[in-house]
């Protein structure tokens, strides 16, 4: 009855459906493959892992044929690991204060504290 009352399914559908109705807060920035220069926000991990696909790699093979653990690799996308880093950015193309602007000083040195 609570459909009918609001004009049956065709009512309904194009109530949600009109590109009008999309709420559009995506900024265009969020969609872009990666930040255009080393400043701003860090790449996401998506960004990275097809940026290696392009390049026939993956973060396992990386990490293996470097002689790290297959999984090591995948652990510099959400944690600092400036050896790793500099493997991924040194296969992608790019130094990795440009995928990872938040982990490095302006001069290109790692931020991680030291142990």
């Amino acid at each position: 009855m609570a459909l009918q009352a609001l004009g049956g399914w065709k009512a309904l559908s194009d109530c949600f459906f009109f590109k009008e109705n999309i709420d559009h807060t995506m900024d265009d920035s969020a969609s872009a493959s990666a930040p255009a220069s080393g400043f701003g926000a860090d790449w996401h991990p998506a960004d990275v892992l097809a940026a290696l696909k392009k390049r026939g790699q993956t973060l396992a093979g990386l990490s293996v044929s470097h002689g790290y653990h297959p999984t090591a690799a995948g652990k510099a996308l959400k944690r600092p690991w400036p050896a790793l880093e500099a493997l991924i950015a040194r296969e992608i193309g790019v130094p990795p204060q440009t995928i990872w602007p938040s982990r490095y000083d302006g001069k290109g040195a790692s931020l991680r504290p030291s142990r």
